[in-house]
């Protein structure tokens, strides 16, 4: 873990420091990693993980570890103001795409570890157009085995990316990260979920009005009716929070 200074406030959720930053000053922060020594951990965290974190001892002690924890889900905005703390929120898909943009000027080499093949030949097809000349110097789908974990950890590094987005879903990116972040020594590794899904189309991103009255959760329920069963943690999740 970096333990170097951040000129910026943090908060703490049911246990968790949430870092209390601007979209800007993340995204300086970021690429000033570039050339420092270790890696830095960044997960974008929303209220069903921070839910999560608060029941599974494991998930907790992988959030601790990480080096920045920023507020993805408007529930975790929400509780942080039940504290009097206003934060900015960051969703994570909006920072992987802001990254993309930012590659040919910035010269910054990106990878990708996670999602399913058909989403990332999506995702790729579509970078040129819509992001110019990026230099994604490793790209791999989600669906491996164990065993096959060190050749993939050998082929990032000799990649060389100043940034890898791992989207194998929570907590299973996180507790990757965490077990290989020190093998792989890249500047900013970030657990990212779904993010491909909704940038390569595969997904549709709630409508804007959808997102201005907070209801992208809603949204993606109507898309994807099976994850009732996680939506649960929403309610459970505010009932924790106003019982803190």
């Amino acid at each position: 873990m970096k333990t170097e200074f951040k000129n910026w406030p943090q908060a703490h959720l049911l246990g968790i420091p949430v870092d209390c930053l601007t979209r800007q000053m993340l995204l300086d922060y970021l690429l000033d990693q570039r050339g420092r020594a270790g890696s830095c951990h960044l997960v974008t965290m929303n209220a069903e993980m921070a839910y999560a974190a608060s029941q599974e001892p494991e998930i907790m002690a992988l959030l601790q570890q990480a080096d920045l924890i920023i507020p993805d889900g408007i529930g975790v905005v929400w509780a942080l103001a039940q504290q009097g703390v206003r934060v900015q929120r960051l969703p994570g898909v909006e920072l992987v795409e802001a990254l993309f943009q930012l590659s040919p000027q910035k010269n910054l080499r990106l990878a990708i570890l996670g999602s399913s093949p058909q989403t990332l030949a999506a995702f790729e097809s579509q970078i040129p157009e819509r992001f110019g000349d990026v230099e994604l110097v490793y790209s791999r789908n989600g669906y491996f085995q164990p065993a096959e974990e060190a050749e993939i950890v050998a082929a990032i590094c000799e990649a060389r990316p100043d940034i890898l987005f791992v989207a194998l879903g929570v907590p299973r990116q996180e507790a990757w990260i965490a077990r290989h972040r020190e093998v792989l020594s890249v500047p900013v590794l970030m657990g990212v979920g779904g993010s491909f899904d909704v940038l390569s189309g595969q997904l549709q991103r709630a409508p804007a009005w959808m997102r201005r009255l907070h209801l992208e959760w809603f949204f993606r329920l109507l898309q994807q009716p099976s994850r009732w069963r996680r939506m649960l943690a929403l309610p459970r999740f505010v009932i924790k929070v106003l019982r803190t």
